[in-house]
Parts: structure tokens; sequence; C-alpha cells
């Protein structure tokens, strides 16, 4: 039975759903960051790639990435700051489940378009959940 089981859920997972490219806006997005991994590319070169869960849309995911690099003056360096982490030790998987704003970009590759995390713009977002924030919210929608 569990062999039968198997095959199963092996058929499950090699079934997909083809569907249309999400288009994501440019311009202002929130949501909150997911994953946090270091990625290391063949040639040996280190970076952290930050997956992002945006707020609208179908549980659609894009990804900052930033060269490791230990130095304040460093993209790496800056986001951190931007999240209040400053000299010292950090530990990036402190950055999973926080709330950010960040800004899209499309750029069009190879007959394709693909929705970017523009350069600097990821930032933290505090929570607001008074009314009057929720009203603004719903109006602007």
């Amino acid at each position: 039975m569990e062999i039968e089981n198997v095959k199963t859920n092996e058929l499950d997972e090699l079934s997909i759903e083809l569907k249309e490219p999400v288009k994501i806006d440019d311009g202002l997005h929130t949501g909150r960051i997911t994953d946090v991994v270091l990625r290391i590319t063949p040639k040996g070169y280190k970076y952290i790639d930050m997956s992002v869960m945006l707020d609208e849309g179908d549980n659609f995911v894009l990804k900052a990435s930033y060269a490791r690099s230990e130095s304040t003056k460093s993209e790496l360096g800056k986001c951190c700051a931007r999240f209040g982490f400053n000299l010292g030790k950090v530990n990036l998987n402190e950055f999973k489940s926080l709330r950010v704003s960040f800004v899209t970009i499309s750029e069009e590759r190879d007959g394709n378009t693909y929705s970017n995390i523009a350069k600097n713009s990821l930032k933290p977002v505090e929570e607001d959940n008074s009314t009057s924030s929720k009203v603004l919210k719903w109006m602007n929608k």
C-alpha cells in the first residue's frame, strides 16, 4: 500500500497547471520576507537572496539579491542599516517574516517581461492596525 501512495504522490507532483504570466505593475508594493538564503555561483561568488511574498496577488514571490559583503558601504550593509542593524554580527535569518515595502521595475529580456525589486528600495514597514490606516488602505484599493 505504501508503494502505491508514493507513486500517487509522485504523479501529483508531476502534474502542473499552465497559466498566463503574472503581471506586476511597476511601483511601490508591500510584502513579507519569507526566506533568506546564501547562493554561491559556479565561479564561487556569494550572494544573499531574500524572497519577498507580495501582499497582493496569488502568493507571488520576488527576490532581492545582494553580494555577500560585510562592509557597511556595500548594498547588503546599507540594507541591514535600513532595518536597524548596525556594526557587529548580524544574523540574516532575523529578516525572515519582516514586513517590507519596495519598488518594482519591469525589465524586458529575451521577449519576456520580468519584475525586479529596485536596488536599495527594500525597506521595513511598521505594522499599523489603527482604524484610520485600515480605512485609508481600503480607499486606495
